[in-house]
């Protein structure tokens, strides 16, 4: 199974050598916050994939069918989630773990996890951090060669 996160992705970047120049700040930053008490894990089909350009919660959105019915799942921002070089197909089934919040008049599932075929993407730690907060941070070449 693969499984991708940002630090693993900053790690092999620094020890390619290569140097990431550019830096995201948390797009939710006076948003919802992610709540590990309301963590619901659950499977979906994708109805839907888009970017909301601003707002509250900009970046890319899923629309997912689950059992107990429609739900808006936002992954993070759309630069972050290009680094995965992945896509989320519409009609793919999804296994996800996230936060239910509201925002505004309707609810929002911030994802910490999710499992599409034998990939996972970890898009926040367990505490409900966005990985993305740590994207384009200087990583120490000590730390990824073990020296």
């Amino acid at each position: 199974m693969k499984h991708l996160n940002a630090r693993s992705v900053s790690a092999l970047v620094a020890g390619l050598g290569l140097i990431v120049v550019t830096a995201a700040a948390a797009p939710n930053a006076g948003g919802p916050l992610y709540n590990p008490s309301t963590e619901v894990h659950f499977s979906a089909v994708i109805t839907g994939v888009r970017q909301v350009p601003d707002g509250v919660l900009p970046g890319v959105h899923l629309t997912a069918q689950a059992k107990t019915g429609v739900v808006d799942v936002y992954l993070g921002p759309a630069d972050f989630l290009k680094i995965f070089k992945t896509n989320f197909p519409v009609g793919a089934s999804i296994q996800v773990i996230g936060s239910r919040v509201s925002v505004g008049a309707s609810d929002t599932l911030l994802a910490r996890e999710v499992t599409e075929g034998s990939t996972t993407i970890t898009l926040r730690d367990f505490g409900g951090a966005p990985e993305w907060e740590h994207w384009g941070a200087a990583v120490d070449p000590a730390i990824v060669t073990g020296g």
